[in-house]
């Protein structure tokens, strides 16, 4: 794992990078660091993969709940071909969530010790071999870690940035994309309002052609129970938004998985901040909110402490 001083010093260069970024007007689209890597942010790459999960969100903070919709899918999509990388990608215009109240140079060093956390959940190349390991992720991985890219996007909707990574040339060999998303997510995605000028939604042929959606039940009362959630997914694969452009063999392409278990209190940025206005250190190292290489930047930066209630 990387050190706070060096974490600071990743901080100026994503800073710097965010700046030529937001200048260009001919990218939407930007790789800007492999995990694991021995080379600099703005190294050139070629990746290799069939199928690239993308975890996309405003990561303010990265939570476990970030986690585990990434470490459910690469170790339990079996409709998920190898080999297979993990995509970490902060869009500067997301839909309607505003830029804070972190900055986004942060957001891109805790997506980093996030990532980082995320490869010990795997064996790494010189022990992938070994058949020893008792932890709960190793024995349902069979290679070893997938590379992981923290990337930047200036588009807000996962059909445009479907488009933006494939016509980017990073990823040569052409992989499916899986959206990794809570149900909430697909209800913004299946929101006409967000398809205009027609606000319908055909726009999302060619997403939905070639890509999938991998989206966790999110059971509270905002978003209905696990049936209610369940049945939505059933009335489209039946037609009922095909007034709206949607066409039913699209539903083939979204997956319900389970999210958090029976009874588990619910993970969210916002729960973590507010942990942070609370001073409540041991919360944020605990693992519970967020993984601890995380909470220590959180606390070192003292971010999200000044977060008007």
């Amino acid at each position: 794992m990387s050190s706070i001083s060096d974490m600071r010093s990743l901080l100026l260069e994503y800073k710097s990078i965010l700046h030529t970024f937001s200048a260009s007007s001919t990218t939407n689209f930007r790789l800007l660091r492999t995990i694991p890597t021995s080379s600099a942010p703005t190294s050139p790459a070629t990746p290799s993969a069939k199928t690239l999960y993308v975890l996309d969100s405003s990561f303010n903070p990265p939570t476990t709940a970030h986690a585990h919709l990434a470490l459910s899918a690469l170790q339990n999509d079996r409709r998920g071909e190898g080999p297979k990388r993990l995509l970490l990608i902060l869009s500067l215009q997301n839909g309607d969530k505003a830029a804070k109240p972190a900055s986004f140079e942060q957001r891109l060093v805790m997506m980093t010790l996030f990532a980082q956390n995320l490869l010990t959940h795997f064996p790494s190349s010189s022990s992938s071999s070994s058949s020893s390991s008792s932890s709960a992720s190793s024995s349902t991985s069979t290679s070893s870690s997938p590379p992981i890219d923290i990337c930047l996007t200036k588009l807000p909707f996962y059909s445009d940035k479907a488009t933006a990574i494939s016509s980017s040339n990073v990823y040569p060999s052409a992989p499916t994309h899986v959206y990794l998303t809570g149900f909430d997510g697909l209800l913004n995605v299946m929101n006409t309002k967000y398809y205009p000028p027609h606000h319908t939604l055909s726009p999302l042929s060619p997403f939905l052609s070639k890509h999938r959606l991998r989206v966790t039940y999110r059971t509270d009362d905002k978003w209905g129970s696990r049936q209610d959630q369940a049945r939505y997914l059933q009335n489209l694969a039946e037609g009922s938004q095909e007034d709206k452009g949607f066409r039913r063999e699209w539903a083939e392409q979204i997956e319900l998985v389970e999210g958090k278990r029976e009874g588990q209190e619910a993970v969210s940025s916002t729960r973590v901040r507010e942990a942070v206005r609370r001073g409540d250190r041991e919360m944020l190292s605990s693992g519970g909110l967020v993984v601890p290489e995380v909470g220590e930047w959180i606390w070192a930066e003292g971010l999200y402490g000044e977060e008007k209630l």
